[in-house]
């Protein structure tokens, strides 16, 4: 059943719009912006679309207590809820019982947003390896040690590794072998057949953009719990965590979120 009315409520309730407010400028965003997001994570609830993802249920079906989560959760950390701003994405889930809730995913901007924005760590780097680069991966707690060749084979992908300088002076490293992410050029083709969506993000120029977005995101699935000093994020789904129903996020998840 439509919660429009109590989501309409919800809208209008002045306490619960400062808390949201406030909380977006905590986090260094000025008064102007979290009015523009409050509008559009109501309209994105209303309307049931985030940037084209349009959850079943959908989102304007989800409790009140749900909205309330999400809102000041992610309004909390800073992330833009406008759904152009690709931090952020909007969804729902449903019990066993039949009662519908407002969830969201980090997307490849709001996950890189949350990594700069965290003091546990200094300096990320994203790299893919090709055939003629030098490479030596030397283990998950030791920085790769990589120099690209300006003329190596790009049609042959050798591997992929995201590294993160800590804070208290430690490596994390993140390895994908080329077979790896072989299939997930693949694959991401296969889904924006599907979806109708473009391909030549995964077969021209923004090919190594997309991949190293790829990596980025598999990295941070992986060792988000130390590289957040935020309890809240720690739990949040990612796309790279089992979703609802997954044929109505193809399009964004190969057109929009890798951007």
């Amino acid at each position: 059943m439509s919660n429009m009315k109590q989501i309409t409520a919800l809208y209008k309730d002045e306490s619960f719009k400062e808390t949201f407010l406030a909380n977006y400028e905590a986090a260094g965003e000025s008064r102007q912006q979290a009015e523009i997001e409050y509008v559009a994570a109501f309209k994105t609830i209303y309307t049931n679309d985030s940037n084209g993802i349009m959850p079943n249920p959908p989102m304007f079906d989800a409790t009140i207590d749900s909205i309330k989560r999400v809102l000041l959760s992610v309004s909390e950390q800073g992330l833009l809820l406008d759904p152009r701003k690709k931090e952020v994405a909007m969804t729902t889930t449903q019990s066993a019982g039949g009662l519908t809730t407002l969830d969201f995913i980090l997307c490849y901007r709001g996950m890189y947003r949350l990594v700069g924005m965290s003091k546990k760590v200094l300096s990320t780097s994203v790299e893919i390896v090709y055939e003629g680069d030098h490479f030596e991966w030397r283990g998950s707690k030791v920085e790769p040690e990589y120099r690209m060749n300006l003329n190596h084979n790009k049609n042959c992908i050798m591997a992929g590794f995201c590294s993160f300088t800590m804070a208290n002076g430690t490596i994390i490293a993140h390895l994908m072998m080329g077979e790896e992410l072989d299939e997930i050029i693949k694959q991401a083709i296969a889904a924006s057949d599907v979806a109708g969506g473009n391909t030549d993000m995964w077969t021209g120029p923004w090919k190594g953009r997309s991949l190293r977005s790829r990596i980025f995101r598999s990295a941070f699935s992986i060792h988000k719990a130390s590289l957040l000093d935020t309890k809240s994020m720690i739990n949040a789904l990612t796309v790279d965590d089992e979703m609802p129903s997954i044929d109505a996020f193809a399009k964004v998840l190969e057109e929009s979120l890798s951007e």
